[in-house]
């Protein structure tokens, strides 16, 4: 899977991944080109950083955090002596959107223009995303009422499967609990078994699951024995500070 291109001149620092996917991204050239002269200048004046939001990857949004650079200008007749370096093959200047967000965009709104079903669609489907995300289930009713007077054909399936099993809809639309680690765990233990190929019995396929390696049973007592450390630091000082307050009254 590529979250993003290779690009020249551009390294990835982090990829930190949450509910959206945070990139930290530092250019690597040596010299930059100034936009008034066209000199290449290596002295470097400062750093700064730029955020871009760039196309989405897995159902995620995808944020780019750029460290990028400030250069002299080397000619003394040139009338900009600072200069930012520019990233052509990545975003606009001072745009905060990449080319390839801004150019999805753009053929977007282009065919929800040209096409009324499609905008319908779009509308349609940006109201169920809300729903998701704002935990808004009561609102589920009205959007099926919607869905039915479109008469999209595209949308009929997705519905009979909602209105079969509405309870379980419902309560992902409005309770906060998740299955999402119970899901995982179900894919890992299928993950293993696959990987044996089915000749293996339930007590290897136990021992890969429960095994944990010397080292990573070290890091878990650590961080346990660094939590109950804190808790402890934590009671003492309240017990002192009831203490103070005792005393004063």
């Amino acid at each position: 899977m590529i979250i993003f291109p290779d690009l020249p001149n551009v390294e990835v620092e982090r990829v930190e991944v949450a509910e959206e996917i945070t990139l930290t991204l530092r250019t690597t050239s040596p010299t930059a080109s100034c936009r008034s002269c066209g000199a290449a200048s290596s002295r470097i004046q400062s750093r700064y950083t730029r955020m871009l939001h760039d196309l989405p990857s897995v159902g995620r949004p995808i944020r780019l955090i750029m460290h990028v650079r400030r250069f002299f200008c080397k000619k003394r007749i040139c009338t900009q002596k600072i200069f930012t370096e520019r990233l052509p093959e990545l975003c606009h200047p001072h745009a905060q959107r990449t080319k390839r967000l801004q150019e999805e965009r753009e053929t977007l709104r282009q065919l929800r223009q040209a096409s009324p079903h499609l905008e319908a669609a779009y509308h349609l489907v940006e109201t169920f995303l809300q729903m998701v995300r704002q935990r808004t289930g009561e609102h589920l009713d009205a959007w099926l009422a919607a869905v039915k007077a479109s008469h999209l054909e595209a949308f009929e399936s997705f519905v009979t499967g909602v209105q079969q099993d509405k309870d379980a809809v419902l309560a992902g639309l409005t309770l906060e609990w998740s299955s999402g680690p119970l899901e995982g765990n179900v894919n890992r233990l299928k993950l293993i078994k696959r990987s044996m190929y089915g000749r293996a019995e339930i007590d290897l396929l136990k021992l890969r699951v429960l095994y944990h390696s010397k080292k990573g049973q070290d890091r878990k007592n650590k961080r346990n024995k660094k939590q109950q450390k804190s808790l402890k630091n934590s009671a003492s000082s309240l017990h002192a500070t009831t203490t103070e307050i005792s005393q004063v009254a």
